[in-house]
């Protein structure tokens, strides 16, 4: 998969302005964090502790963004057993179960009874995050585990750029009003 994204083989949309006051279009990337290397398709947070506010900014943003993803999955593998272990299927019969489980989960969210509220991690106001129940309904042998690092710092000078592009967005046209406060 790394491959046909570094090929460009993935089918995605092609870079777009993502506002007006930004001319130099953004691709769409993978929000990832530090185990995974930074790439011209992949983000990653900035490393280090010493961040300047832009940089501890963007490393907030792209991890709200990446929990809004481990939430939809961890809920959907806390629910359809599928996903506790590797699938050994066809990549076609693979692709219909992840778009079956998809739309069935989707179609229950609007049901009262499906989660909830305290069913997805959450954040409070010191910005500080709460793993909820779908972690804890996920059995020790589930697909979803954390990682190690197998990543180096090793980056394009595109990449970085990329990056750097995202960081300006989410300082000026893309800023949203709290996140000043997790600096």
């Amino acid at each position: 998969m790394g491959r046909r994204f570094s090929e460009g083989q993935m089918n995605l949309p092609s870079p777009s302005i993502i506002d007006p006051a930004h001319t130099q279009p953004l691709p769409f990337v993978i929000v990832a964090d530090e185990a995974f290397q930074l790439n011209s398709f992949t983000m990653r947070p900035y490393p280090g502790r010493n961040l300047t506010q832009e940089r501890q900014i963007f490393n907030y943003r792209l991890s709200r963004a990446r929990r809004v993803v481990e939430n939809a999955f961890g809920i959907m593998a806390s629910r359809w057993r599928i996903y506790n272990k590797p699938m050994n299927t066809s990549l076609a019969t693979t692709e219909a179960i992840v778009q079956a489980t998809i739309c069935l989960h989707n179609f229950l969210t609007t049901k009262d009874r499906y989660c909830d509220d305290n069913f997805g991690d959450n954040v409070n106001y010191n910005s500080i995050m709460a793993n909820d129940l779908w972690r804890q309904n996920l059995p020790e042998t589930s697909a979803i585990q954390d990682h190690q690092n197998a990543s180096s710092n090793n980056y394009s000078k595109e990449a970085a750029e990329i990056r750097d592009r995202f960081t300006d967005y989410f300082m000026t046209e893309g800023a949203i009003s709290w996140q000043w406060k997790i600096s």
